[in-house]
């Protein structure tokens, strides 16, 4: 089964934010600024600017060393499936990623080979694995494929599996079960 050839994408712009332009994006957890001045008016104003602190703490996280934040990166840390980020990077080209793309999915905090000099075997999304996932697939490397196409493929299937970036995570249950342990400290 080979997917159909779809045509070249222009180059990703970047999504990038400057600290100012970043302070200017209205996220869902703040509230707004009608909100804020009216809650001053009746002098019920936070103690402790939650929503402001958690705003800076996201542009910290994952801001560059140039100060800049990749909004793309921070879409990637929302998407809690892979079919949502096969969607967010091939934006531009129907859900269809090129090799390179597919290897951006699966190695989100970058590759760990690269940075500690490991051998390509120990990385399970290795651009080795993935050509043997397009070579399956009877797709040549320069081609490019969707979600559709690797998610039912054993190898496909297998590598999603063992990326673990893009799984839901039970927040409410880990924050459960952190409050089980610490008991009456919390108090």
């Amino acid at each position: 089964m080979a997917a159909e050839e779809v045509p070249a994408a222009p180059p990703a712009a970047p999504l990038v934010l400057s600290r100012e332009q970043w302070s200017g994006v209205d996220l869902w957890f703040e509230r707004s600024k009608a909100d804020a001045e009216a809650e001053a008016y009746l002098g019920q104003e936070e103690a402790y600017p939650v929503a402001a602190k958690l705003k800076e703490l996201l542009f910290e996280m994952l801001a560059t060393d140039e100060g800049l934040l990749d909004l793309r990166q921070l879409l990637l840390y929302c998407c809690d499936s892979a079919a949502k980020a096969f969607a967010l990077i091939g934006h531009q080209t129907q859900g269809m990623l090129s090799l390179e793309q597919l290897h951006a999915l699966l190695h989100r905090e970058g590759t760990e080979d690269e940075a500690l000099g490991l051998p390509t075997h120990a990385d399970p999304f290795s651009r080795e694995a993935l050509l043997r996932l397009f070579a399956e697939l009877k797709l040549d490397p320069s081609e490019r494929l969707s979600y559709s196409l690797v998610a039912p493929h054993p190898l496909g299937q297998a590598l999603l599996e063992q990326c673990s970036s893009y799984t839901p995570k039970g927040v409410y249950a880990l924050v459960a079960e952190l409050q089980a342990q610490a008991g009456s400290a919390l108090m």
